[in-house]
């Protein structure tokens, strides 16, 4: 009995010394629970990540915090806290690199425009020019104007040698049956000026006063649409820019768009750049003559904005208007029109592919081109390059 007493004390004391020692250590118990409450669902991994994390970062709470997976295991695979917040796909991907990086805050990456030009001293010094002219019943002291007027347009090329040719068409596209009656004429020309300036000068006054029977329902861009097509070939000669001027007291009534004539006309040319069209219309009070026009002069405006040309009031003083044109035309042809209105301090000018310091050159704001100074001008041949960003 004794004996039986001592054994069973033996047992209660082991048994108990096995239960504290076992009291000492419950990892194992932890990890086996936690690994084993990771393993139901689809959260397995990232609650199996909380019991490493917090042994490895010195507890669970640091590996919450720091690298744990309640917030980023579960939703991002890691990234939540350490990724979405400050780098991760949500953050960092769509809203920090997404607008400062990929410029989404300015609508997308900025363009940049290129226009190539090629240095030529033929096409520097010819110029082909067509007058489209009002012939309506209102338009009788304008023609005289541009007659008495004339030498203030023509001297620029005189003076700077330009080798031009010159034609006139009117506004009236519908009395005549079919196309209009137009011809070239030989005797405008800066060869025929040479020759003989008294009868040049009588032979463009005669010209240009088209008269007054025209029809009333001017279509002076649908008129040079019409010539083009008829003498393209002997009109547009290779290396030269082309010039047109409307003159004309009420709005253009061309059946189609403006930049469809535009385009029309720029089509006959290498570098939609050589082309521009000058307005001489109603700039001001352009809700119509008596009622019957609601537009002014809008369309040929619009016409001389798209090609960097020039609009010029018609009721104001032909002297100066005329002077201003032909010399704008003149600078054009010497100069490198841009296609598009440039960030000035965007542009960057290529000679034969290397970079020519601004220092070479200007910006004209006026003529939207690019001028070379004095001692700078690329060499025959030279192939220049400006990229910019467009304004």
């Amino acid at each position: 009995m004794k004996t039986a007493y001592s054994m069973f004390r033996i047992l209660s004391i082991f048994s108990i010394l096995f239960f504290s020692v076992s009291c000492q250590d419950t990892s194992f118990y932890e990890g086996t629970i936690e690994a084993a409450q990771g393993d139901d669902g689809g959260e397995g991994d990232g609650r199996s990540g909380a019991v490493t994390g917090s042994h490895d970062m010195g507890g669970a709470e640091d590996g919450h915090s720091t690298g744990g997976d309640d917030s980023a295991g579960d939703d991002t695979g890691g990234n939540d806290t350490s990724g979405d917040d400050t780098g991760g796909d949500d953050s960092a991907g769509d809203d920090t690199a997404g607008s400062d990086d990929g410029g989404s805050d300015d609508g997308g990456p900025i363009d940049t425009i290129t226009d190539n030009f090629t240095v030529n001293p033929t096409q520097e010094n010819k110029i082909d020019l067509l007058w489209v002219i009002d012939d309506s019943g209102s338009m009788k002291n304008e023609q005289e104007a541009i007659a008495d007027n004339f030498n203030q347009f023509i001297k620029h090329f005189v003076a700077q040698d330009i080798d031009f040719r010159m034609n006139i068409v009117t506004t009236d596209t519908l009395n005549s049956p079919g196309e209009p009656d137009w011809r070239l004429d030989d005797t405008l020309t800066s060869e025929f000026h040479a020759q003989d300036p008294s009868t040049f000068f009588a032979n463009f006054e005669r010209a240009v006063q088209v008269g007054v029977n025209g029809h009333h329902v001017e279509k002076g861009l649908e008129a040079a649409q019409i010539f083009f097509d008829k003498y393209s070939q002997e009109f547009f000669r290779e290396n030269s820019h082309t010039a047109i001027i409307y003159v004309s007291d009420e709005e253009d009534q061309s059946g189609d768009s403006v930049v469809s004539y535009v385009e029309h006309a720029q089509s006959f040319l290498k570098n939609k750049t050589e082309l521009q069209m000058h307005a001489i219309v109603r700039t001001k009070d352009l809700e119509g003559s008596g009622g019957s026009l609601t537009n002014g002069g809008k369309r040929y405006i619009e016409a001389a904005e798209r090609t960097n040309g020039l609009n010029e009031e018609i009721n104001q003083d032909f002297f100066n208007t005329l002077n201003k044109i032909g010399e704008n035309i003149v600078i054009n042809i010497q100069n490198f029109v841009l296609s598009q209105t440039p960030k000035v301090d965007s542009i960057k000018v290529y000679v034969d592919s290397l970079f020519l310091h601004s220092d070479n050159w200007n910006y004209n704001s006026t003529l939207n081109s690019i001028e070379f100074k004095e001692g700078s001008r690329p060499r025959v041949g030279a192939d220049i390059k400006v990229e910019y960003q467009k304004k």
